[in-house]
């Protein structure tokens, strides 16, 4: 069964959390991905925390960042139970003094490992990528060798200064205020993902992931890439 990808809720909120998303009927056994911008440019506190609730899933984060100090942080969550619920889910940042906006996007991928807890199997590797103030501005995502490069996909999602052209299949392009959001996704997938903005918006980031589909070889390796060499909780001097 090849990997399959279907769209839950995707939105935005302004204002500081928590934020609700739309009712969603995510689906037993599928890899639930969540992506999420926070954006307070202009003044305000990042969270220094996040937490998910609802679907009666066990929401488990799988990587975040400050791409741009005082203005942005992305963050990526997954989940995955057998029988989930229909309902919202609720985005609880914590730490934050004042958000500007919440970006959110939920995906679903049926076809993929079930092996683990809360998707760990599905998630093979995660990376972030950055793209510099410049313009065009190319928002690039280097993941490693694929466990199977024929039959895993790959996710991507990210902040930008305006709409993006992707290099693969565009699920999500929405304007916010200050920053759009992308997200796209291969089959095959490839190790090298891109999403250019047309404006340059300061320096821009976001998560790639492999997805590992049932049946194939290769154990679970997450990984955090953080740009420039960054560690977490770090984030660039504007």
């Amino acid at each position: 069964m090849a990997i399959t990808q279907g769209q839950l809720a995707s939105s935005s909120a302004s204002g500081a959390g928590p934020y609700t998303s739309a009712s969603q009927s995510p689906v037993g056994n599928e890899l639930i991905i969540c992506s999420l911008i926070f954006q307070i440019f202009g003044g305000g506190t990042l969270p220094t925390g996040c937490s998910l609730s609802g679907n009666g899933i066990t929401w488990t984060e799988v990587a975040h960042s400050t791409f741009v100090a005082g203005a942005m942080s992305a963050w990526m969550f997954r989940g995955m139970v057998a029988s989930p619920s229909v309902g919202a889910v609720t985005i609880t940042p914590s730490g934050d003094a004042s958000l500007k906006l919440c970006q959110w996007d939920f995906e679903d991928f049926a076809g993929v490992d079930t092996g683990g807890t809360n998707g760990s199997a599905a998630v093979v590797q995660s990376v972030a990528g950055s793209g510099p103030s410049a313009n065009p501005q190319v928002i690039t995502y280097t993941l490693a060798a694929l466990g199977d490069a024929t039959n895993n996909a790959t996710f991507s999602f990210a902040a930008s200064g305006s709409l993006c052209t992707p290099s693969n299949t565009e699920i999500v392009d929405r304007s916010g205020a200050d920053y759009f959001m992308q997200a796209q996704w291969a089959l095959p997938g490839n190790t090298s993902m891109t999403a250019t903005a047309a404006t340059a918006f300061q320096v821009q980031g976001g998560y790639a992931i492999e997805i590992k589909a049932a049946g194939t070889g290769r154990t679970t390796k997450n990984t955090r890439s953080w740009p420039l060499g960054l560690k977490a909780g770090m984030g660039f001097r504007m």
